[in-house]
Protein backbone atom coordinates (compact mmCIF):
# COMPACT_ATOMS: atom_id res chain seq x y z
CA UNK A 1 0.00 0.00 0.00
CA UNK A 2 1.69 3.06 -1.16
CA UNK A 3 1.20 6.73 1.43
CA UNK A 4 0.54 10.03 0.09
CA UNK A 5 3.13 12.59 1.51
CA UNK A 6 2.28 16.42 2.58
CA UNK A 7 4.61 18.77 2.95
CA UNK A 8 5.66 19.86 6.48
CA UNK A 9 5.73 23.56 5.59
CA UNK A 10 3.05 24.52 2.96
CA UNK A 11 3.74 27.82 0.48
CA UNK A 12 0.60 28.79 -0.94
CA UNK A 13 2.45 31.05 -3.56
CA UNK A 14 3.94 28.25 -4.68
CA UNK A 15 1.49 26.34 -5.15
CA UNK A 16 -0.94 28.82 -6.77
CA UNK A 17 1.82 29.92 -9.57
CA UNK A 18 2.26 25.90 -10.69
CA UNK A 19 -1.02 25.08 -10.58
CA UNK A 20 -1.31 28.57 -12.78
CA UNK A 21 1.54 27.42 -15.37
CA UNK A 22 -0.28 23.84 -15.47
CA UNK A 23 -3.07 25.52 -16.75
CA UNK A 24 -1.31 27.39 -19.55
CA UNK A 25 -1.39 26.67 -23.19
CA UNK A 26 -2.77 24.08 -25.00
CA UNK A 27 -4.27 21.60 -22.84
CA UNK A 28 -3.96 20.93 -19.35
CA UNK A 29 -0.67 19.32 -17.38
CA UNK A 30 -2.75 17.15 -15.15
CA UNK A 31 0.23 14.87 -13.69
CA UNK A 32 1.50 18.42 -12.41
CA UNK A 33 -2.05 19.54 -10.90
CA UNK A 34 -2.45 15.54 -9.38
CA UNK A 35 1.38 16.47 -7.93
CA UNK A 36 0.03 19.47 -6.55
CA UNK A 37 -3.40 18.68 -4.89
CA UNK A 38 -2.96 15.08 -4.53
CA UNK A 39 -0.06 15.41 -1.68
CA UNK A 40 -2.34 18.06 0.47
CA UNK A 41 -4.21 17.80 3.35
CA UNK A 42 -8.33 18.81 2.73
CA UNK A 43 -7.12 22.17 4.94
CA UNK A 44 -4.50 22.61 2.84
CA UNK A 45 -6.39 21.90 -0.54
CA UNK A 46 -8.93 24.75 0.63
CA UNK A 47 -6.19 27.44 1.47
CA UNK A 48 -4.52 26.76 -1.79
CA UNK A 49 -7.84 27.93 -3.64
CA UNK A 50 -8.60 30.87 -1.34
CA UNK A 51 -4.84 32.03 -2.10
CA UNK A 52 -5.51 31.08 -6.42
CA UNK A 53 -8.29 33.51 -5.84
CA UNK A 54 -6.37 35.95 -4.00
CA UNK A 55 -3.35 36.29 -6.31
CA UNK A 56 -5.24 35.32 -9.75
CA UNK A 57 -8.91 36.09 -9.45
CA UNK A 58 -9.98 33.14 -10.50
CA UNK A 59 -11.90 30.17 -8.50
CA UNK A 60 -10.17 27.15 -8.43
CA UNK A 61 -12.37 24.41 -8.90
CA UNK A 62 -14.28 25.97 -11.67
CA UNK A 63 -10.77 26.29 -13.88
CA UNK A 64 -10.25 22.42 -12.78
CA UNK A 65 -14.10 21.88 -14.37
CA UNK A 66 -12.78 23.75 -17.22
CA UNK A 67 -9.30 22.00 -17.97
CA UNK A 68 -9.88 18.66 -16.74
CA UNK A 69 -12.22 15.78 -18.23
CA UNK A 70 -14.30 12.44 -16.86
CA UNK A 71 -12.97 10.18 -13.85
CA UNK A 72 -10.07 12.76 -13.21
CA UNK A 73 -12.40 15.76 -13.29
CA UNK A 74 -14.76 14.68 -10.77
CA UNK A 75 -12.19 13.24 -8.33
CA UNK A 76 -10.38 16.77 -8.46
CA UNK A 77 -13.61 18.47 -7.88
CA UNK A 78 -14.85 16.71 -4.98
CA UNK A 79 -11.47 16.69 -3.11
CA UNK A 80 -11.53 20.72 -3.54
CA UNK A 81 -14.89 20.41 -1.04
CA UNK A 82 -15.00 19.82 2.39
CA UNK A 83 -16.34 16.79 4.10
CA UNK A 84 -19.88 17.80 4.40
CA UNK A 85 -20.30 19.40 0.91
CA UNK A 86 -18.83 16.35 -0.76
CA UNK A 87 -21.21 13.73 1.29
CA UNK A 88 -24.30 16.03 0.39
CA UNK A 89 -23.16 15.85 -3.43
CA UNK A 90 -22.57 12.07 -3.17
CA UNK A 91 -25.87 11.70 -1.07
CA UNK A 92 -27.66 13.85 -4.01
CA UNK A 93 -26.23 11.55 -6.95
CA UNK A 94 -26.89 8.43 -5.00
CA UNK A 95 -30.65 9.00 -5.24
CA UNK A 96 -30.34 11.21 -8.84
CA UNK A 97 -31.79 9.45 -12.27
CA UNK A 98 -32.87 6.54 -12.92
CA UNK A 99 -32.91 3.93 -9.80
CA UNK A 100 -30.92 4.37 -6.87
CA UNK A 101 -27.44 3.85 -6.08
CA UNK A 102 -28.27 1.64 -2.81
CA UNK A 103 -24.55 1.10 -1.83
CA UNK A 104 -23.56 4.95 -1.60
CA UNK A 105 -26.69 5.66 -0.46
CA UNK A 106 -26.37 3.16 2.82
CA UNK A 107 -22.32 3.75 2.83
CA UNK A 108 -23.44 7.62 4.01
CA UNK A 109 -25.92 7.23 5.99
CA UNK A 110 -25.53 4.31 8.05
CA UNK A 111 -21.99 4.76 8.69
CA UNK A 112 -21.81 8.71 9.98
CA UNK A 113 -22.62 9.91 13.34
CA UNK A 114 -25.83 11.90 14.39
CA UNK A 115 -23.66 15.28 14.06
CA UNK A 116 -21.91 14.28 10.93
CA UNK A 117 -25.39 13.98 9.14
CA UNK A 118 -26.83 17.40 10.74
CA UNK A 119 -24.29 18.82 8.94
CA UNK A 120 -24.59 17.12 5.73
CA UNK A 121 -28.29 18.19 5.97
CA UNK A 122 -27.09 21.95 5.91
CA UNK A 123 -25.05 21.53 3.31
CA UNK A 124 -27.34 19.65 0.84
CA UNK A 125 -29.94 22.30 1.05
CA UNK A 126 -27.45 25.03 0.37
CA UNK A 127 -26.73 22.93 -2.99
CA UNK A 128 -29.89 21.78 -3.80
CA UNK A 129 -32.49 23.78 -2.17
CA UNK A 130 -34.11 20.75 -0.48
CA UNK A 131 -33.99 18.88 2.17
CA UNK A 132 -32.52 15.72 1.99
CA UNK A 133 -35.35 13.73 3.54
CA UNK A 134 -37.53 15.14 0.56
CA UNK A 135 -35.00 13.49 -2.15
CA UNK A 136 -34.59 10.34 -0.16
CA UNK A 137 -38.75 10.00 0.01
CA UNK A 138 -38.97 10.59 -3.36
CA UNK A 139 -36.87 8.13 -4.75
CA UNK A 140 -37.33 5.26 -2.50
CA UNK A 141 -40.40 3.39 -1.40
CA UNK A 142 -41.66 1.00 1.45
CA UNK A 143 -39.59 -0.29 4.53
CA UNK A 144 -36.69 0.49 2.96
CA UNK A 145 -37.45 4.28 2.49
CA UNK A 146 -38.56 4.32 6.08
CA UNK A 147 -35.38 2.66 7.12
CA UNK A 148 -33.52 5.64 5.70
CA UNK A 149 -35.69 8.18 7.08
CA UNK A 150 -35.34 7.17 10.47
CA UNK A 151 -31.42 6.79 9.98
CA UNK A 152 -31.12 10.67 8.16
CA UNK A 153 -32.98 11.28 12.54
CA UNK A 154 -29.62 11.24 13.64
CA UNK A 155 -31.68 9.65 17.17
CA UNK A 156 -29.02 7.57 18.03
CA UNK A 157 -25.42 7.93 19.63
CA UNK A 158 -22.53 9.55 18.81
CA UNK A 159 -19.91 6.52 19.99
CA UNK A 160 -18.62 4.55 16.72
CA UNK A 161 -17.26 2.00 18.97
CA UNK A 162 -19.44 -1.91 18.33
CA UNK A 163 -19.35 -4.69 20.81
CA UNK A 164 -18.26 -7.36 19.01
CA UNK A 165 -19.12 -10.10 20.89
CA UNK A 166 -22.18 -8.74 21.53
CA UNK A 167 -22.68 -8.30 17.45
CA UNK A 168 -21.35 -11.86 16.90
CA UNK A 169 -23.54 -13.29 19.75
CA UNK A 170 -26.86 -11.25 18.36
CA UNK A 171 -26.04 -12.39 14.81
CA UNK A 172 -25.92 -16.31 15.05
CA UNK A 173 -29.23 -15.85 17.44
CA UNK A 174 -30.88 -14.38 14.47
CA UNK A 175 -29.70 -16.22 12.05
CA UNK A 176 -30.78 -19.76 14.01
CA UNK A 177 -33.80 -18.04 14.81
CA UNK A 178 -34.93 -15.74 11.40
CA UNK A 179 -32.49 -16.92 8.83
CA UNK A 180 -31.86 -13.00 7.68
CA UNK A 181 -35.05 -12.26 8.45
CA UNK A 182 -36.65 -9.40 6.39
CA UNK A 183 -37.06 -5.78 8.20
CA UNK A 184 -41.10 -5.46 8.67
CA UNK A 185 -41.87 -3.57 11.85
CA UNK A 186 -38.65 -1.52 12.25
CA UNK A 187 -40.38 0.80 15.03
CA UNK A 188 -41.43 -2.49 16.90
CA UNK A 189 -38.58 -3.92 16.92
CA UNK A 190 -36.60 -0.87 17.72
CA UNK A 191 -33.09 -1.74 15.84
CA UNK A 192 -30.51 0.36 16.77
CA UNK A 193 -27.96 -1.67 14.69
CA UNK A 194 -28.15 -2.92 10.80
CA UNK A 195 -26.54 -5.71 9.19
CA UNK A 196 -26.55 -5.08 5.57
CA UNK A 197 -26.19 -8.54 3.21
CA UNK A 198 -24.83 -8.73 -0.36
CA UNK A 199 -28.62 -8.38 -1.28
CA UNK A 200 -29.15 -5.57 0.88
CA UNK A 201 -31.93 -7.58 3.35
CA UNK A 202 -31.95 -6.08 7.10
CA UNK A 203 -31.42 -8.19 10.07
CA UNK A 204 -32.32 -6.56 12.92
CA UNK A 205 -30.68 -6.86 16.39
CA UNK A 206 -32.00 -6.11 19.60
CA UNK A 207 -31.10 -2.10 20.61
CA UNK A 208 -29.42 -2.76 23.79
CA UNK A 209 -26.14 -4.15 21.53
CA UNK A 210 -24.55 -1.76 19.19
CA UNK A 211 -24.50 2.51 19.78
CA UNK A 212 -24.63 2.98 16.43
CA UNK A 213 -25.03 1.13 12.85
CA UNK A 214 -20.86 1.16 11.32
CA UNK A 215 -18.75 -2.13 11.79
CA UNK A 216 -22.28 -4.38 11.81
CA UNK A 217 -22.28 -5.30 8.59
CA UNK A 218 -18.78 -7.33 8.53
CA UNK A 219 -19.91 -9.07 11.64
CA UNK A 220 -23.18 -10.36 9.36
CA UNK A 221 -21.46 -11.18 6.17
CA UNK A 222 -18.75 -13.33 8.05
CA UNK A 223 -20.49 -14.91 11.02
CA UNK A 224 -22.36 -18.43 10.29
CA UNK A 225 -24.63 -20.22 12.51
Amino acid sequence: MSTITVPQYLNLQEDCYALHQAFKGIGCDEKRVISILGHRTQAQRLAVAHANHRQFGEILSHRLKSELHNNLERAMLLWMMDAAERDAVLLHESISGLGTKDTALIGIVCKLTPSQLYIIKQAYYNLYHRTREHAVDGDTSGNYQKLLLALLKGNRSEILGVDRQLAVHYTRQVRVDGARMKFTSMFNMRPLMLGISTEFDLVSVPSDAFPNSSGISKVVLNTTP
